[in-house]
């Protein structure tokens, strides 16, 4: 599906993985903000997370796989997903989203999402660690 050499794939792979850990970093300061304590900051993201995706992978359906997909996690393995998705095109069965009328594989969709997540999470974490006073 995708025609590209090593250096290629090791720039997607880091740039991917980038993005994924910074959307968890940004997740895990979030749910500190909220919370105000430490063990629950720590925990949730693991379990919101990696944590859905071990319960999707249990159950099947449509649905679910196409849920899990989106999970971030898929951003940090992404050279298994690169393989994924060309065992699946092999087999005909396509990972596409469909916005109107466009039609967008999953890698783009991916990399957006978590981009514009991690964007909009910056400005909510901002403000509530602004009105934090620092002993």
């Amino acid at each position: 599906m995708y025609s590209i050499n090593y250096l290629q794939e090791y720039l997607l792979i880091i740039f991917s993985s980038y993005i994924g850990i910074l959307f968890c970093a940004l997740i895990c300061m979030y749910i500190s903000s909220k919370s105000k304590n430490a063990l629950t900051a720590l925990i949730a993201p693991v379990a919101l997370l990696f944590g859905t995706s071990t319960v999707i992978g249990m159950f099947s359906g449509r649905g679910l796989m196409l849920i899990s997909s989106l999970l971030p996690s898929k951003l940090m393995e992404i050279s298994s997903t690169l393989k994924l998705m060309e065992i699946s095109s092999t087999l005909k069965l396509f990972n596409m989203y469909t916005f109107g009328s466009k039609s967008i594989d999953l890698l783009p969709v991916l990399f957006i999402l978590y981009v514009v997540l991690s964007v909009a999470l910056i400005p909510a974490i901002y403000r509530d660690y602004s009105r934090k006073e620092i002993f």
